[in-house]
């Protein structure tokens, strides 16, 4: 039985991900993830739109600091 190239495309397998190591963290403060949100649709109490997440690897410690301007 022939088959057409879709069908055939279609039966093969998917390949495997490549192995790779994860960098993990093995100090504190010594992997440091930050994200920066912005704008919030409410205003904090000072005026704050916008805030920065700051995330240590290794013991999993977040602290989010509210800034007005993303400049800052």
């Amino acid at each position: 039985m022939i088959l057409c190239q879709p069908c055939n495309e279609g039966k093969k397998h998917k390949e495997k991900f490549p192995i790779q190591g994860v960098q993990r963290a093995i100090q504190l403060l010594g992997l440091i993830y930050l994200d920066i949100y912005s704008p919030m649709q409410l205003r904090t109490y000072y005026g704050s739109t916008n805030f920065i997440i700051f995330f240590d690897g290794l013991f999993r410690y977040y602290h989010v600091y509210l800034i007005k301007y993303k400049a800052k």
